[in-house]
């Protein structure tokens, strides 16, 4: 019978007339048989207390994890004896306990709120295990990027293709501007020069042909008007000579006897009577 059940009835026996020292001698009985059972169960069993797994948590931090209160860190129970609650730094929590060391990649700041280790980001490697804090999270190489998040080594970090270029810690190269180049592996681009042009990936800057200019930093060369002509590589086109002519994209070229230039763009014949 439980405990109280027993004095309620202890209670009742003894409001009976002439009650208590017959109600005190059967409850005696009574409590005195439940008392041995409980101390045979007890020298047989051992303490009834549930295995427990280790916490790992120190005894000098605050404490706010559950059930860490009441277990050390070596998983005995010894009441208030862990006030700290907070994992081991490096290690993560999961299922009220702490797991294994965070694997390489990842990190832990040892709060008690963790629930699974924190990967390192996009552009960055760390081949730390049991990392306690994001600084063991290593930046790839500026000329190089990475789009793996939780990365254990630097073999993520590729190189970046002619054309484009990174800083450090990138998660991807980025495409040179046009008018401007890059090698491969570059963490910058640069700008292509006048009577040149950016190519198409931006790995290189290209000539301009004859009949076409450019400025600086120009991603096309642009076409000469009628009239007008250049060199190979020139930064601007020229008016043809005098007696000379141009289409558009084309070089100067001198009329023939019998024929003159009339505003650069064609040759007109001499009319009746005349000559040249």
């Amino acid at each position: 019978c439980e405990a109280g059940t027993e004095r309620k009835i202890l209670r009742s026996e003894m409001e009976m007339p002439g009650g208590p020292r017959r109600a005190s001698h059967a409850t005696l009985r009574t409590l005195s048989r439940a008392g041995a059972a409980a101390v045979l169960l007890l020298l047989v069993a051992g303490p009834l207390v549930a295995p427990v797994a280790a916490y790992n948590c120190t005894s000098d931090t605050a404490c706010a994890y559950a059930g860490c209160n009441d277990r050390s860190a070596d998983g005995e129970v010894v009441a208030a004896s862990c006030e700290g609650g907070t994992c081991v730094s490096g290690n993560s929590t999961h299922n009220e306990a702490c797991s294994e060391p965070c694997k390489a990649g990842t990190y832990s700041n040892g709060t008690w709120d963790e629930v699974h280790c924190v990967t390192c980001p996009a552009g960055k490697y760390s081949e730390t295990v049991g990392a306690s804090d994001s600084s063991t999270c290593t930046s790839c190489d500026a000329g190089t990027s990475s789009e793996t998040t939780g990365a254990g080594n630097a073999t993520t970090c590729t190189p970046c293709a002619a054309g484009k270029y990174s800083a450090a810690a990138a998660s991807e190269c980025t495409q040179c501007a046009g008018g401007s180049k890059s090698a491969a592996d570059s963490l910058s681009c640069e700008s292509c020069t006048a009577g040149t042009s950016s190519s198409a990936d931006g790995s290189s800057c290209t000539v301009c042909d004859a009949g076409t200019s450019s400025a600086a930093v120009a991603s096309e060369c642009a076409t000469c008007p009628a009239g007008m002509s250049s060199a190979a590589e020139a930064s601007e086109c020229a008016s043809c000579e005098d007696g000379s002519v141009s289409t558009a994209g084309g070089l100067c070229v001198a009329c023939e006897a019998g024929s003159y230039e009339a505003g650069f763009t064609e040759c007109t014949p001499c009319p009746a009577g005349s000559y040249s």
